[in-house]
């Protein structure tokens, strides 16, 4: 819990002990236990602070022990502890409600299955969040799939064909065949979301990963590294999945993975990968450069995270933009005991700034970024082992003070496997649910009564992969811009829901959203509503080719095509394209996509993505426009006959069409073709009434040009006789 200082009022806690009467302790094994207590820290009840801005919770003091492998440490330190909390000023006692309650049981949900991964998710699409929880038992494992049913949670798994499928770990959700519904990678199955057919899941084939548009063809992906084994990369051909033979360089040496982490880190539109390796095996961070050289490249010790080298038993990292500057940072996780690190993006490298933001050298399994208090910062949950509690840090960098040790959700009971973060009652307040050895722990998040503004985001893809994985989503309000990407995952067995989140503090409007979606089209909306469910569906691009020289513009406004002659609309959107020729030119015709369009004026209705050409025609001043037609007139002397006529359209006359007059002694007058493009030969057949008395007038047979600059036709005359 921290302390609201908008609402209380703390009272002076008086004269503070000197660093003297704790300094005198000598055993370098207790260097945590020796502290400077200074001015105490009103944001953060139940810390004292720390030489270097480092804080420590009272509790965790306690833990530190546990983790000496002699058993006299364990009991001095313990011991000191407790001396230490006797002798020390209490900083201020939290007066605020808890920010989060344990609602397990209450919700219908078992508190002490012995869970592994637990993962929000709208399977039914009916706007509210499912759980997908996978239980352990001895020999066996099973997947629960929980239906959130008006305040109770109900476990359907069985009903939708779940049961029996092995799950153990492992899950990642996402869209793969875009039609609409969430699919599921299990640990080997490939689980299509059939429910508006058969109402059930139904398995189509063993494939083990997690999904990935690696290559932004509007696809999902799967890419898998298993516990020992090479990676896999299966590519998604709509019809088929193609086992991508070397990963493309994400082999990952067989190492032993414990989380695999997509982001675009670099800002480049394409997703990168930082894989966590167990066992004391090297951290990678893989560049996506899949379309420059086909290939990942490693680019570990470039970006300055050498340092991360072996990690004993590492197990989980997690990006997020914790200080709002546009990029992503990182946590990484290991079970060793003093492993946990923040490293911040710099750019051109990674810079560890654990130190410098308070965060403490300790354990830990897993970890989350969220802004469970929607004051605009995204703070930080460690899920830990059974060394110490797991903590949920308050980003307070905008105020000087670091990440502060919060009270809530503190649960010291087993390993700590990880756990997922999602608004399951759509009070615009993040919950979390977490999962670990004989424990299943749902916390309800209180937060929504705090006054602070939120923005939740549906995103849908259109021409990027429906569930928009890969997309970067940013957020502007006043002078303060959050950054989020969406990804399938977080972890090896975590992975936040859908809806990305943001927590907008005191803003009542936000200024900008801005969404870059993977397939590189950038929609900007202005002036949108906070404390809303937002739904944003991908626009469709416009596209527009010309030959030679014009304009084209668009209602609604949009395409002006001079340089630039791509735009974006919304679905069923009903454009009006005009073209209008430069001096010199005319316009002919549209083609591509618009080739069912007539005249200068044309309307298109952007139900897909569209690539319209705009055909000009040159026109020079002082061209000859004209036809010439050879030979001229036909005279012969026969009863029936044919000839052939050649038609010679010049300057910027283009399409022709021919017709005939019957007249004279001349009947069954025909032509063919009777219409055309640019140069020809036609066959003209008759027959003469009388050879030898001829009546009086002509038949005839017209050609007419279609032309440009100003002139729009052109019409010559063939005389029969």
């Amino acid at each position: 819990m921290k302390t609201n200082l908008k609402d209380f009022s703390l009272t002076p806690l008086g004269k503070v002990q000197s660093r003297a009467t704790v300094a005198s302790f000598e055993s370098s094994t207790l260097e945590e236990l020796l502290f400077i207590v200074g001015k105490p820290r009103t944001a953060a009840s139940g810390t004292i602070a720390r030489e270097g801005s480092r804080k420590l919770p009272l509790n965790e003091l306690l833990s530190i022990g546990s983790s000496l492998k002699s058993t006299f440490y364990k009991r001095f330190a313990r011991g000191w502890a407790v001396v230490l909390m006797a002798v020390c000023v209490v900083v201020p006692v939290n007066v605020n409600a808890e920010v989060f309650t344990e609602v397990t049981s209450a919700y219908g949900l078992p508190d002490n299955a012995n869970s592994v991964q637990s993962v929000w998710v709208d399977y039914d699409n009916d706007d509210d969040l499912d759980l997908v929880v996978t239980v352990q038992h001895e020999g066996t494992q099973e997947v629960k799939l929980y239906q959130n049913n008006n305040g109770n949670f109900v476990d359907v798994a069985q009903n939708l064909g779940l049961t029996g499928q092995d799950l153990k770990f492992s899950v990642s959700l996402g869209d793969y065949d875009n039609d609409g519904d969430t699919d599921m990678i299990q640990r080997s199955r490939l689980l299509r979301n059939d429910l508006n057919t058969t109402g059930r899941f139904t398995n189509v084939g063993i494939y083990a990963g997690y999904f990935i548009d690696y290559d932004n063809d509007g696809n999902l992906d799967m890419f898998s590294v298993g516990f020992g084994t090479p990676g896999t990369l299966y590519r998604n051909d709509q019809d088929n999945f193609t086992k991508i033979e070397g990963a493309l360089g994400l082999n990952n040496n067989s190492k032993h993975i414990r989380s695999i982490n997509w982001a675009d880190y670099d800002k480049d539109g394409d997703m990168d990968v930082l894989l966590v390796n167990g066992r004391n095996e090297e951290v990678t961070l893989y560049r996506n450069d899949v379309k420059t050289t086909g290939l990942f490249t490693d680019v570990t010790t470039t970006m300055g995270l050498s340092s991360l080298g072996t990690r004993g038993y590492a197990d989980g990292a997690a990006w997020g933009d914790y200080d709002n500057d546009g990029d992503l940072d990182f946590y990484i996780t290991s079970q060793d005991g003093t492993d946990n690190r923040l490293y911040r993006n710099d750019g051109s490298s990674f810079t560890d700034v654990t130190a410098e933001f308070g965060l403490p050298l300790t354990d830990g399994t897993h970890v989350t970024w969220a802004d469970y208090d929607n004051d605009g910062y995204l703070d930080l949950y460690v899920v830990t082992t059974e060394l110490s509690d797991s903590r949920l840090f308050h980003n307070e960098i905008a105020q000087g003070n670091g990440f502060v040790l919060t009270s809530e959700m503190l649960d010291s009971r087993r390993v700590r496997w990880g756990g997922s973060w999602g608004d399951f009652d759509n009070d615009g307040d993040l919950d979390h649910v977490i999962s670990g050895d004989e424990i299943t722990r749902l916390y309800q998040n209180n937060s929504s009564q705090n006054g602070n503004h939120w923005l939740h985001l549906k995103l849908t893809g259109t021409i990027s992969n429906r569930s928009a994985i890969g997309a970067t989503v940013y957020v502007q309000t006043g002078n303060l811009v959050q950054m989020r990407q969406i990804t399938s995952y977080g972890e090896f067995s975590i992975q936040n829901s859908f809806p990305v989140a943001f927590g907008l503090g005191n803003a009542e409007t936000v200024d900008t959203l801005t969404i870059k979606w993977p397939n590189g089209i950038e929609q900007v909306l202005t002036d949108v509503d906070v404390d809303q469910v937002l739904s944003v569906v991908e626009p469709y691009s416009l596209t527009i080719t010309k030959t030679a020289n014009g304009t084209i513009t668009s209602t609604p406004a949009g395409i002006h095509c001079g340089i630039d002659c791509t735009e974006t609309y919304a679905l069923n959107t009903n454009v009006q394209l005009t073209a209008t020729a430069d001096a010199g030119y005319t316009f002919d015709q549209w083609s591509g996509d618009c080739s069912s369009g007539t005249g200068t004026t044309i309307n298109v209705t952007m139900n897909a993505a569209k690539n319209c050409t705009a055909v000009f025609i040159n026109n020079p001043v002082g061209n000859t426009i004209g036809l010439t037609l050879t030979p001229s007139p036909i005279l012969t002397n026969s009863q029936m006959g044919t000839t052939t006529l050649n038609i010679n359209p010049t300057g910027s006359c283009s399409s022709w069409t021919a017709t005939t007059k019957p007249g004279g002694n001349i009947t069954n007058l025909l032509v063919s073709p009777t219409s055309g493009t640019g140069n020809a030969t036609i066959t003209i057949s008759y027959r003469k009434s009388s050879v030898l008395s001829p009546k009086k007038g002509n038949a005839k047979v017209s050609i007419t040009a279609s032309c440009g600059n100003g002139t729009p036709t052109v019409t010559k005359t063939v005389i029969i006789r």
